[in-house]
Protein backbone atom coordinates (compact mmCIF):
# COMPACT_ATOMS: atom_id res chain seq x y z
CA UNK A 1 0.00 0.00 0.00
CA UNK A 2 1.40 3.39 -1.03
CA UNK A 3 1.95 5.80 1.84
CA UNK A 4 2.38 9.59 1.76
CA UNK A 5 3.92 11.93 4.33
CA UNK A 6 3.61 15.72 4.44
CA UNK A 7 6.48 17.62 6.08
CA UNK A 8 5.73 21.12 7.40
CA UNK A 9 8.15 23.75 8.75
CA UNK A 10 6.61 25.71 11.62
CA UNK A 11 6.90 29.48 12.00
CA UNK A 12 4.76 32.40 13.19
CA UNK A 13 2.99 32.43 9.82
CA UNK A 14 0.78 29.36 10.04
CA UNK A 15 -1.59 29.90 7.11
CA UNK A 16 0.75 28.42 4.43
CA UNK A 17 0.94 25.22 6.50
CA UNK A 18 -2.83 25.04 6.68
CA UNK A 19 -3.25 25.73 2.97
CA UNK A 20 -0.99 22.87 1.87
CA UNK A 21 -2.41 20.47 4.48
CA UNK A 22 -5.90 21.16 3.12
CA UNK A 23 -4.68 20.84 -0.47
CA UNK A 24 -3.23 17.35 0.04
CA UNK A 25 -5.36 16.12 2.95
CA UNK A 26 -7.02 13.27 1.03
CA UNK A 27 -3.59 11.94 -0.04
CA UNK A 28 -1.62 12.15 3.21
CA UNK A 29 -1.25 9.34 5.75
CA UNK A 30 1.31 10.92 8.09
CA UNK A 31 2.18 14.48 9.11
CA UNK A 32 5.67 15.48 10.26
CA UNK A 33 6.16 18.89 11.84
CA UNK A 34 9.64 20.43 12.03
CA UNK A 35 9.37 22.93 14.85
CA UNK A 36 11.45 24.87 17.40
CA UNK A 37 11.32 25.47 21.14
CA UNK A 38 10.02 29.02 20.62
CA UNK A 39 7.26 27.89 18.24
CA UNK A 40 6.18 25.20 20.69
CA UNK A 41 5.98 27.76 23.51
CA UNK A 42 3.81 30.02 21.34
CA UNK A 43 1.58 27.10 20.37
CA UNK A 44 1.87 27.51 16.58
CA UNK A 45 1.89 23.77 15.86
CA UNK A 46 -1.16 23.09 18.00
CA UNK A 47 -2.96 26.00 16.30
CA UNK A 48 -2.34 24.33 12.94
CA UNK A 49 -3.57 20.98 14.24
CA UNK A 50 -6.72 22.57 15.62
CA UNK A 51 -7.47 24.46 12.42
CA UNK A 52 -6.99 21.42 10.19
CA UNK A 53 -8.37 18.83 12.63
CA UNK A 54 -5.28 16.63 12.39
CA UNK A 55 -2.64 15.42 14.85
CA UNK A 56 1.05 15.24 14.08
CA UNK A 57 2.32 11.68 13.76
CA UNK A 58 5.84 12.94 14.40
CA UNK A 59 7.33 16.15 15.79
CA UNK A 60 10.98 17.08 15.38
CA UNK A 61 12.12 20.02 17.54
CA UNK A 62 15.29 21.41 16.02
CA UNK A 63 17.80 24.22 16.45
CA UNK A 64 16.62 26.63 13.72
CA UNK A 65 20.16 27.93 13.13
CA UNK A 66 22.05 24.63 12.93
CA UNK A 67 22.35 22.66 9.66
CA UNK A 68 23.85 19.71 11.53
CA UNK A 69 21.07 19.54 14.12
CA UNK A 70 18.37 19.68 11.46
CA UNK A 71 19.97 16.89 9.41
CA UNK A 72 20.55 14.78 12.54
CA UNK A 73 16.90 15.10 13.61
CA UNK A 74 15.66 14.25 10.10
CA UNK A 75 17.99 11.23 9.93
CA UNK A 76 16.27 9.85 13.04
CA UNK A 77 13.06 9.41 11.03
CA UNK A 78 12.59 6.50 8.61
CA UNK A 79 11.41 8.13 5.37
CA UNK A 80 11.89 4.85 3.48
CA UNK A 81 8.46 3.81 4.78
CA UNK A 82 6.85 6.33 2.41
CA UNK A 83 6.42 6.18 -1.33
CA UNK A 84 5.64 9.90 -1.61
CA UNK A 85 7.14 12.75 0.42
CA UNK A 86 5.57 16.22 0.20
CA UNK A 87 7.45 19.14 1.76
CA UNK A 88 6.08 22.61 2.50
CA UNK A 89 9.14 24.86 2.51
CA UNK A 90 7.26 28.09 3.31
CA UNK A 91 7.85 28.36 7.07
CA UNK A 92 10.87 28.45 9.35
CA UNK A 93 14.18 30.31 9.29
CA UNK A 94 16.31 30.57 6.14
CA UNK A 95 18.64 27.91 7.51
CA UNK A 96 15.65 25.62 8.18
CA UNK A 97 14.48 26.11 4.59
CA UNK A 98 17.92 25.56 3.04
CA UNK A 99 18.77 22.51 5.14
CA UNK A 100 15.35 20.95 4.60
CA UNK A 101 15.43 21.64 0.86
CA UNK A 102 18.85 20.02 0.42
CA UNK A 103 17.87 17.03 2.55
CA UNK A 104 14.61 16.23 0.77
CA UNK A 105 15.92 16.84 -2.74
CA UNK A 106 18.19 13.85 -2.16
CA UNK A 107 15.12 11.80 -1.24
CA UNK A 108 13.29 12.86 -4.42
CA UNK A 109 10.54 14.65 -2.49
CA UNK A 110 7.98 17.06 -3.94
CA UNK A 111 8.87 20.50 -2.57
CA UNK A 112 6.36 23.36 -2.54
CA UNK A 113 6.30 27.02 -1.56
CA UNK A 114 3.27 29.28 -0.94
CA UNK A 115 3.88 33.02 -1.56
CA UNK A 116 0.66 33.96 0.28
CA UNK A 117 -0.39 36.99 -1.78
CA UNK A 118 -2.90 35.12 -3.98
CA UNK A 119 -4.28 31.60 -4.54
CA UNK A 120 -1.18 30.27 -6.28
CA UNK A 121 1.63 28.06 -4.99
CA UNK A 122 4.91 26.91 -6.50
CA UNK A 123 6.31 23.46 -7.09
CA UNK A 124 10.05 24.02 -6.54
CA UNK A 125 11.23 20.45 -7.03
CA UNK A 126 11.51 18.25 -9.00
CA UNK A 127 11.97 20.10 -12.27
CA UNK A 128 14.13 23.03 -13.38
CA UNK A 129 11.13 25.27 -14.04
CA UNK A 130 9.11 26.35 -11.00
CA UNK A 131 5.59 25.24 -11.81
CA UNK A 132 2.82 27.61 -10.70
CA UNK A 133 -0.26 25.79 -9.37
CA UNK A 134 -3.60 27.02 -8.04
CA UNK A 135 -4.91 26.23 -4.57
CA UNK A 136 -8.22 24.41 -4.90
CA UNK A 137 -9.09 24.57 -1.20
CA UNK A 138 -10.04 27.78 0.62
CA UNK A 139 -9.31 28.68 4.22
CA UNK A 140 -12.45 29.39 6.23
CA UNK A 141 -12.76 32.22 8.76
CA UNK A 142 -12.87 29.65 11.57
CA UNK A 143 -9.68 27.98 10.32
CA UNK A 144 -7.95 31.33 9.91
CA UNK A 145 -8.72 32.41 13.48
CA UNK A 146 -7.69 29.05 14.91
CA UNK A 147 -4.44 29.19 12.91
CA UNK A 148 -3.34 32.31 14.81
CA UNK A 149 -4.33 31.04 18.23
CA UNK A 150 -7.75 32.66 18.58
CA UNK A 151 -10.81 31.18 20.17
CA UNK A 152 -14.07 32.93 19.45
CA UNK A 153 -17.76 33.23 20.19
CA UNK A 154 -20.15 34.35 17.50
CA UNK A 155 -23.02 36.65 18.41
CA UNK A 156 -26.68 35.79 17.98
CA UNK A 157 -28.45 37.23 14.97
CA UNK A 158 -30.49 40.36 15.62
CA UNK A 159 -33.47 39.06 13.65
CA UNK A 160 -33.86 42.21 11.53
CA UNK A 161 -34.16 41.76 7.78
CA UNK A 162 -31.67 43.23 5.30
CA UNK A 163 -34.51 45.35 3.91
CA UNK A 164 -35.19 46.89 7.31
CA UNK A 165 -31.47 47.47 7.89
CA UNK A 166 -31.33 49.30 4.55
CA UNK A 167 -34.27 51.40 5.74
CA UNK A 168 -32.47 52.28 9.00
CA UNK A 169 -29.32 53.19 7.05
CA UNK A 170 -31.33 55.48 4.76
CA UNK A 171 -32.93 57.13 7.80
CA UNK A 172 -29.51 57.79 9.31
CA UNK A 173 -28.16 59.24 6.08
CA UNK A 174 -31.18 61.58 5.95
CA UNK A 175 -30.22 62.79 9.47
CA UNK A 176 -33.31 61.32 11.13
CA UNK A 177 -31.19 60.31 14.16
CA UNK A 178 -29.97 63.82 14.98
CA UNK A 179 -32.97 64.78 17.14
CA UNK A 180 -32.62 61.60 19.19
CA UNK A 181 -29.04 61.93 20.43
CA UNK A 182 -30.21 61.95 24.08
CA UNK A 183 -32.33 58.86 23.50
CA UNK A 184 -29.44 56.96 21.95
CA UNK A 185 -27.08 58.07 24.72
CA UNK A 186 -29.47 56.72 27.36
CA UNK A 187 -30.07 53.53 25.40
CA UNK A 188 -26.35 52.94 24.87
CA UNK A 189 -25.79 53.10 28.62
CA UNK A 190 -28.02 50.00 28.94
CA UNK A 191 -26.58 48.17 25.96
CA UNK A 192 -26.01 44.79 27.60
CA UNK A 193 -29.49 44.24 29.00
CA UNK A 194 -33.17 44.24 28.15
CA UNK A 195 -34.61 47.75 28.40
CA UNK A 196 -38.07 48.80 29.49
CA UNK A 197 -39.20 51.26 26.83
CA UNK A 198 -40.98 53.49 29.34
CA UNK A 199 -37.73 54.10 31.31
CA UNK A 200 -36.17 56.21 28.53
CA UNK A 201 -37.78 59.50 27.61
CA UNK A 202 -38.82 59.68 23.94
CA UNK A 203 -37.62 56.17 23.15
CA UNK A 204 -41.10 55.41 21.81
CA UNK A 205 -40.83 58.43 19.48
CA UNK A 206 -37.46 57.21 18.22
CA UNK A 207 -38.78 53.72 17.55
CA UNK A 208 -41.79 55.16 15.76
CA UNK A 209 -39.43 57.24 13.61
CA UNK A 210 -37.79 53.96 12.59
CA UNK A 211 -41.22 52.34 12.05
CA UNK A 212 -40.53 49.74 14.72
CA UNK A 213 -43.95 48.81 16.08
CA UNK A 214 -44.07 49.12 19.88
CA UNK A 215 -47.75 48.27 20.27
CA UNK A 216 -48.11 45.33 22.62
CA UNK A 217 -44.46 45.27 23.78
CA UNK A 218 -43.05 46.88 26.90
CA UNK A 219 -39.34 46.34 26.42
CA UNK A 220 -36.53 45.93 23.92
CA UNK A 221 -34.43 42.77 24.11
CA UNK A 222 -30.66 43.02 24.54
CA UNK A 223 -30.19 42.12 20.87
CA UNK A 224 -32.61 44.86 19.80
CA UNK A 225 -30.85 47.42 22.02
CA UNK A 226 -27.51 46.54 20.43
CA UNK A 227 -29.01 46.78 16.98
CA UNK A 228 -30.54 50.24 17.46
CA UNK A 229 -27.40 51.63 19.13
CA UNK A 230 -25.13 50.86 16.18
CA UNK A 231 -25.06 47.21 15.20
CA UNK A 232 -27.46 47.99 12.37
CA UNK A 233 -24.46 49.59 10.63
CA UNK A 234 -22.40 46.39 10.98
CA UNK A 235 -25.31 44.45 9.46
CA UNK A 236 -25.65 46.99 6.67
CA UNK A 237 -21.96 46.64 5.75
CA UNK A 238 -22.20 42.84 5.95
CA UNK A 239 -25.35 42.75 3.81
CA UNK A 240 -23.73 44.88 1.11
CA UNK A 241 -20.66 42.65 0.97
CA UNK A 242 -22.71 39.44 0.91
CA UNK A 243 -24.77 40.83 -1.98
CA UNK A 244 -21.60 41.67 -3.92
CA UNK A 245 -19.48 38.59 -3.15
CA UNK A 246 -22.09 35.90 -2.63
CA UNK A 247 -21.41 32.46 -1.19
CA UNK A 248 -17.70 32.54 -2.03
CA UNK A 249 -17.07 34.54 1.14
CA UNK A 250 -17.10 33.42 4.78
CA UNK A 251 -18.23 36.14 7.21
CA UNK A 252 -19.07 36.78 10.85
CA UNK A 253 -20.29 39.97 12.53
CA UNK A 254 -20.09 40.99 16.18
CA UNK A 255 -17.69 38.13 16.91
CA UNK A 256 -15.88 37.98 20.27
CA UNK A 257 -12.27 36.85 19.78
CA UNK A 258 -9.89 35.74 22.54
CA UNK A 259 -6.21 34.86 22.57
CA UNK A 260 -3.57 33.77 25.05
CA UNK A 261 -0.02 34.66 24.08
CA UNK A 262 3.49 34.85 25.48
CA UNK A 263 4.88 38.41 25.66
CA UNK A 264 8.38 38.87 27.11
CA UNK A 265 8.13 35.48 28.74
CA UNK A 266 4.75 36.21 30.37
CA UNK A 267 1.43 34.66 29.44
CA UNK A 268 -1.13 37.34 28.63
CA UNK A 269 -4.71 37.22 27.44
CA UNK A 270 -6.80 39.65 25.47
CA UNK A 271 -10.35 39.79 24.22
CA UNK A 272 -12.00 41.99 21.62
CA UNK A 273 -15.33 42.26 19.87
CA UNK A 274 -14.86 42.56 16.12
CA UNK A 275 -17.53 44.20 13.99
CA UNK A 276 -17.09 42.46 10.61
CA UNK A 277 -14.61 39.70 9.76
CA UNK A 278 -14.58 37.75 6.52
CA UNK A 279 -12.48 35.60 4.21
CA UNK A 280 -12.52 35.97 0.44
CA UNK A 281 -10.12 34.21 -1.95
CA UNK A 282 -8.00 33.11 1.04
CA UNK A 283 -7.53 36.71 2.16
CA UNK A 284 -8.55 37.96 5.61
CA UNK A 285 -10.56 41.18 5.99
CA UNK A 286 -11.40 43.10 9.18
CA UNK A 287 -13.79 46.07 9.28
CA UNK A 288 -14.62 48.27 12.27
CA UNK A 289 -17.92 50.14 11.90
CA UNK A 290 -18.59 53.49 13.58
CA UNK A 291 -21.58 55.74 13.00
CA UNK A 292 -19.53 58.74 14.17
CA UNK A 293 -15.96 59.87 14.79
CA UNK A 294 -17.17 61.24 18.11
CA UNK A 295 -18.76 59.71 21.18
CA UNK A 296 -20.50 61.38 24.11
CA UNK A 297 -19.48 60.71 27.70
CA UNK A 298 -20.71 61.98 31.08
CA UNK A 299 -18.46 63.41 33.77
CA UNK A 300 -19.04 64.86 37.23
CA UNK A 301 -17.49 68.33 37.60
CA UNK A 302 -16.14 69.89 40.81
CA UNK A 303 -19.64 71.18 41.68
CA UNK A 304 -21.13 67.69 41.53
CA UNK A 305 -22.91 68.46 38.28
CA UNK A 306 -23.19 65.94 35.45
CA UNK A 307 -21.81 67.34 32.22
CA UNK A 308 -21.54 65.73 28.80
CA UNK A 309 -18.42 65.85 26.69
CA UNK A 310 -17.79 64.95 23.09
CA UNK A 311 -14.89 62.53 22.73
CA UNK A 312 -12.93 61.74 19.56
CA UNK A 313 -12.90 57.92 19.24
CA UNK A 314 -11.10 57.62 15.90
CA UNK A 315 -7.68 57.44 17.57
CA UNK A 316 -8.57 54.53 19.85
CA UNK A 317 -10.35 52.73 16.99
CA UNK A 318 -7.20 53.00 14.85
CA UNK A 319 -5.08 51.88 17.83
CA UNK A 320 -7.31 48.82 18.34
CA UNK A 321 -7.22 47.93 14.64
CA UNK A 322 -3.45 48.43 14.44
CA UNK A 323 -2.77 46.36 17.57
CA UNK A 324 -4.86 43.45 16.31
CA UNK A 325 -3.59 43.67 12.75
CA UNK A 326 -0.25 42.16 13.75
CA UNK A 327 -2.03 39.09 15.13
CA UNK A 328 -3.69 38.31 11.79
CA UNK A 329 -0.74 37.28 9.63
CA UNK A 330 1.22 39.01 6.88
CA UNK A 331 -1.52 40.17 4.52
CA UNK A 332 -4.66 41.19 6.44
CA UNK A 333 -6.87 43.94 5.04
CA UNK A 334 -7.98 46.27 7.84
CA UNK A 335 -10.54 49.06 7.39
CA UNK A 336 -12.64 51.45 9.45
CA UNK A 337 -16.04 52.46 8.04
CA UNK A 338 -17.33 55.76 9.49
CA UNK A 339 -20.69 57.40 8.85
CA UNK A 340 -19.13 60.83 9.39
CA UNK A 341 -17.78 63.02 6.60
CA UNK A 342 -14.15 63.59 7.51
CA UNK A 343 -13.27 65.85 4.58
CA UNK A 344 -13.83 69.03 6.62
CA UNK A 345 -12.23 67.48 9.73
CA UNK A 346 -8.94 66.39 8.16
CA UNK A 347 -6.85 69.00 9.94
CA UNK A 348 -8.43 68.14 13.30
CA UNK A 349 -7.91 64.45 12.68
CA UNK A 350 -4.54 64.79 10.96
CA UNK A 351 -2.42 62.79 13.41
CA UNK A 352 -4.97 59.94 13.49
CA UNK A 353 -5.27 59.80 9.70
CA UNK A 354 -1.48 59.78 9.35
CA UNK A 355 -1.20 56.86 11.78
CA UNK A 356 -3.89 54.97 9.87
CA UNK A 357 -2.04 55.52 6.59
CA UNK A 358 1.26 54.43 8.16
CA UNK A 359 -0.40 51.27 9.49
CA UNK A 360 -2.11 50.59 6.14
CA UNK A 361 -5.57 50.91 7.68
CA UNK A 362 -8.18 52.21 5.25
CA UNK A 363 -10.45 54.97 6.57
CA UNK A 364 -13.69 54.91 4.60
CA UNK A 365 -16.04 57.78 5.47
CA UNK A 366 -19.67 58.66 4.84
CA UNK A 367 -19.03 60.31 1.48
CA UNK A 368 -17.25 57.25 0.11
CA UNK A 369 -19.87 54.86 1.51
CA UNK A 370 -22.83 56.79 0.10
CA UNK A 371 -21.33 57.52 -3.31
CA UNK A 372 -19.42 54.32 -4.13
CA UNK A 373 -20.63 51.88 -6.74
CA UNK A 374 -19.58 48.91 -4.65
CA UNK A 375 -17.89 48.06 -1.36
CA UNK A 376 -15.54 45.80 -3.33
CA UNK A 377 -14.17 48.94 -4.97
CA UNK A 378 -13.64 50.54 -1.57
CA UNK A 379 -11.75 47.49 -0.31
CA UNK A 380 -9.87 46.83 -3.58
CA UNK A 381 -11.39 43.37 -3.86
CA UNK A 382 -11.07 41.76 -7.27
CA UNK A 383 -13.86 39.31 -7.95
Amino acid sequence: MNKTILVSLISDQTIPNIQLIKEFKTDVDTYLFITTVDMEKKGCRTWIEKATEIHASEIKTIDPYSFNDIVEKLDSFDFSLYDRIIVNLTGGTKIMSLATSDYFKELGAEIYYIPGNDKSFLKLFPGRKKKVLQLEQSVSLKEYLFSYGFTFKESKESGFSKEYTQFVFDKFIKNSFIDYADVLFALRAKRDKDVEISTIDRLTNFLNELEFAVTGISKLTKLQVKYFTGEWFEEYVANRLIAELGESMDMSIGIQINKNQIINGEKKSFSNEMDVLFMYNNKFYSIECKTSVFDTTEEINSFGETIRKERNILGETIYKSDSLKHNFGLFPSTSIFILDSIGNKKQKLKSHLERAELSKIKIIDRDLIVNCESFCDLLNIKK
